[in-house]
């Protein structure tokens, strides 16, 4: 969703878990996008703590390039997860 893409990738790096190691388009992008697309999948009644662990285990095959381990992306994925679909 490209206006998910424009939201993330500006404010990415006002976000307390960004670390500027990692960038927007290899790193973040992967876990926005993740979230986002979960969020989806698993409806706006799911609560992502209740579905973190199958959050977790998924990344792995989702994350294409990024460099983002799920102790770090599981923050961006939760953002996007929380942001009310549009």
């Amino acid at each position: 969703n490209m206006e998910e893409d424009t939201y993330w990738r500006t404010q990415h790096v006002s976000t307390e878990y960004y670390n500027p190691q990692y960038d927007y388009n290899t790193d973040y992008r992967n876990a926005y996008g993740y979230g986002y697309a979960q969020r989806k999948r698993y409806g706006n009644d799911q609560v992502f703590e209740l579905v973190e662990q199958d959050l977790q285990r998924d990344w792995i095959a989702s994350r294409g390039n990024s460099r983002l381990e799920w102790a770090d992306a599981r923050f961006a994925v939760r953002d996007a997860w929380n942001r009310p679909l549009i």
